[in-house]
């Protein structure tokens, strides 16, 4: 749901949310995801899995990994 809202803003507006509140996501209600705006055409979306693990989003290559 973060990445389709972020992605409906970049085509609306051409440019990234600096954060989800911009794209009317409360940032409360996503307590285990973390949207990091890295540069103007490059973000993260960071979902904790638990136990130090994450899977990882990156819009430079919409692909997701696991970490931790």
């Amino acid at each position: 749901m973060i990445i389709e809202k972020v992605e409906a803003n970049r085509l609306e507006t051409g440019k990234l949310p600096e954060k989800v509140t911009d794209v009317g996501i409360d940032d409360n209600q996503y307590h285990l995801s973390f949207y990091i705006k890295k540069s103007e055409d490059e973000y993260e979306i960071w979902y904790g899995l638990g136990l130090g693990t994450s899977n990882i989003y990156s819009s430079k290559t919409k692909k997701w990994r696991e970490e931790g």
